[in-house]
């Protein structure tokens, strides 16, 4: 069992090749079986020979070889690039056209006024206490702006220009108007162009110098007494013409950072108009040509009496 260990050793055929076995390895290991076939195996390759080699040849040939080989050329990949690209594009321009985007809001507080250049250079004078609001990305498609309160347009000339308000809409083209609209009552003045006024199903149109008021459930149209190119409030000075009482303490309100208390049943319609800069003269311009007397409290109550 040693001797057949021995032989199964990775250096022992190299060690017996080399006649390196000592005398007791040799015998052992010629009186095996495996000694018989190695033996006849030696003597069949004894007479081949390695076939010459010629260097320089071999190495001619080589390069005559890759001079031959053509590269492997590689499919463009920049159409599926470019493809993939546009879709991109595609994908982003479709989320910046139909995800929301908050209105520009514009809100001006008791006595204050504030002028408003819209994207199309179309100019807005906001009056006391009214409130603006325009989607400037949606305003190369859709001119239009919702109000609360009373604003003078002034519109350049170009498609469809709308003024929405809680009682209706107005659109023009290109004009210059003064649009008044507070709780439920609704005034437009047309100063230049044409205006088209739209409240429940009644829709009308007024050209300059006309104004419309919206009374009774119905539109009642009247001719203004002035050649006036815009509306008095935008120069600091509110007129009335034939206005009921009551929307006259409403608009002084607006004007000035008082609560106005009526004492009695105050009734009649008022033309004329007050200062928004001096209580004081704005009240007197009020009650006395209509009989009243005021009084101005710590606490900037007015009390109106008869």
């Amino acid at each position: 069992m040693a001797e057949k260990k021995e032989f199964q050793e990775d250096s022992f055929l190299a060690r017996w090749l080399e006649g390196k076995l000592s005398e007791e390895e040799k015998q052992s290991f010629e009186s095996t079986e495996n000694y018989l076939k190695y033996k006849e195996l030696i003597q069949a390759t004894e007479g081949l020979t390695a076939p010459p080699y010629a260097k320089e040849k071999a190495w001619e040939q080589l390069k005559e070889k890759r001079s031959k080989i053509r590269p492997l050329k590689k499919k463009r990949q920049w159409p599926s690039y470019a493809a993939a690209a546009a879709s991109i594009l595609i994908l982003f321009v479709a989320i910046w056209q139909f995800w929301p985007t908050p209105d520009q809001v514009f809100i001006t507080q008791k006595g204050g006024q504030d002028q408003i250049i819209l994207p199309d250079q179309s100019d807005v004078v906001l009056n006391a206490q009214s409130r603006l609001s325009f989607n400037k990305k949606r305003w190369n498609r859709v001119r239009s702006v919702f109000l609360q309160g009373e604003a003078f347009f002034s519109v350049e000339e170009g498609q469809k220009f709308t003024v929405q308000t809680p009682n209706g809409s107005i659109e023009v083209l290109g004009t210059e108007f003064n649009v008044w609209d507070r709780e439920n009552g609704s005034e437009i003045i047309c100063y230049s162009g044409k205006v088209k006024i739209t409240r429940s199903s009644s829709v009308k149109e007024i050209t300059a110098g006309i104004k419309a008021t919206w009374t009774n459930n119905t539109w009642q149209m009247d001719t203004l007494s002035t050649n006036a190119v815009e509306p008095s409030w935008t120069k600091g000075f509110v007129n009335f013409d034939g206005v009921n009482l009551i929307r006259v303490f409403k608009e002084l309100q607006h004007h000035y950072d008082i609560k106005v208390t009526l004492s009695g049943k105050l009734q009649g319609v008022y033309s004329g108009g007050f200062p928004t800069n001096d209580l004081d003269e704005a009240l007197k311009n009020i009650t006395e040509p209509m009989g009243l007397s005021y009084q101005i409290t710590q606490n900037q109550e007015v009390i109106i009496r008869e």
